[in-house]
Parts: structure tokens; sequence; C-alpha cells
């Protein structure tokens, strides 16, 4: 439907000389998303050459995302979430994080921590021992 509303505009946009041709008509029909709740687990090949483009990025090295994206991999947990922690939530010792906050967009107020939605989202998660070495 998207598509057809754009090819609508454009040809009018066409017609009336504001565009030299309609760009949507070679557009073919997109690809129908995944059903509401289906889920999709990343391959192996997908981690890793995902990983090899971070690592590859001066940009994406310079702001961490390399390291955070291993942290949300190893973790399962939401980027908010994972965006909230703070030292106190991380126990390197025992290998543990306590997930009790999350970071959002509030109106007015820009990005602020807040605790999770719900009790059920509070949790404590054992870290992987590869997300507790030292990188390099």
């Amino acid at each position: 439907m998207c598509r057809t509303v754009l090819s609508g505009i454009c040809g009018l946009l066409v017609r009336r000389d504001a565009l030299p041709q309609n760009p949507v008509r070679d557009v073919g029909r997109l690809e129908r998303g995944r059903a509401r709740g289906e889920k999709r687990t990343l391959t192996r090949q997908d981690v890793a050459g995902w990983l090899a483009v971070l690592d590859a990025s001066e940009y994406a090295v310079r702001r961490d995302l390399p390291d955070l994206v291993r942290f949300l991999l190893g973790t399962g947990m939401r980027l908010g979430e994972a965006l909230a922690l703070s030292w106190q939530d991380v126990d390197l010792d025992t290998g543990v994080v306590r997930v009790e906050w999350t970071v959002v967009r509030a109106t007015g107020r820009g990005v602020i921590r807040k605790d999770t939605k719900a009790a059920s989202s509070d949790r404590t998660l054992v870290l992987p021992r590869w997300c507790l070495e030292p990188a390099g």
C-alpha cells in the first residue's frame, strides 16, 4: 500500500514537472516481513560479519560500539537496559549483572534512567566467560 501511495504522489509530481520521472515505478514489491512475534536468530556467520564490520569502522570503535554489541550478544539484554547499567549493577568477581534499570527518551526531559517496566523484568544474569575477559 505504501508503494502504491508513493507511486501516485510521484506520478502527480511528474505531471506537474516537479520530477523528471516516477522513481517508484521501477521499484519491485517489498518482501513481506516476518509474522508478528516470529523470532529470527542470528547465525554465527551473521554475528561474525556484523562484528567484523564494527571492528573495522573507526567511527564505531571510537564510540565503543563493538564492545556494546558483544555485551548485548553475551547477555541478551535490551539496549536500554544495557545503557542504563552502572558499575554498581556489575560484579566481575562473581560474573553477574543485575538488571533493574532502563533508559528511555522522555518528552521534554531527554534521556532518563528509570526502573524497568515490570518487576518480572528485574533479573540477575550470569555473564559468559568471554564477556569477562579483557579485550585485546
